[in-house]
């Protein structure tokens, strides 16, 4: 459930407590020495407006997948460099009345952005060298 009911109780101040909610990461060594590739899969389940109300058109969210997609590659086992796309088909988080948010601190822009990639796609890149 999610909304004001929810307010201070098991929930983070009211934001969405789906029942399941999980990251799975799959990574490949590719037979290219020190390239590895990763796929994550970020999953969070259908809550429902914490008042029982059905009539609202946001009184349900429905289950959100994310996708997040990473290569590194090591170079002379000193330099190491990364990079990926998170949320790469750019789901859109849901959009929620102002009504049903509890308090600005947890949602903001009408979503929850701590619950909800709110970024749309992320493109990345790093470098990392050991000395």
């Amino acid at each position: 459930v999610y909304g004001t009911i929810c307010q201070g109780s098991s929930t983070p101040l009211g934001g969405p407590a789906p029942t399941f909610k999980s990251k799975t990461r799959l990574t490949w060594s590719t037979p290219y020495h020190g390239l590895d590739v990763s796929l994550a899969w970020r999953y969070m389940g259908a809550v429902n407006l914490d008042t029982g109300q059905t009539n609202l058109a946001d009184s349900h969210i429905s289950a959100y997948n994310w996708f997040d997609l990473a290569a590194s590659f090591r170079v002379k086992d000193r330099y190491t460099f990364r990079a990926g796309v998170n949320n790469l088909f750019d789901r859109d988080p849901p959009i929620i009345g102002s009504g049903e948010l509890p308090n600005a601190s947890i949602g903001n822009g009408n979503t929850f952005p701590g619950a909800y990639d709110n970024q749309g796609r992320y493109i990345f890149t790093s470098v990392t060298a050991d000395f």
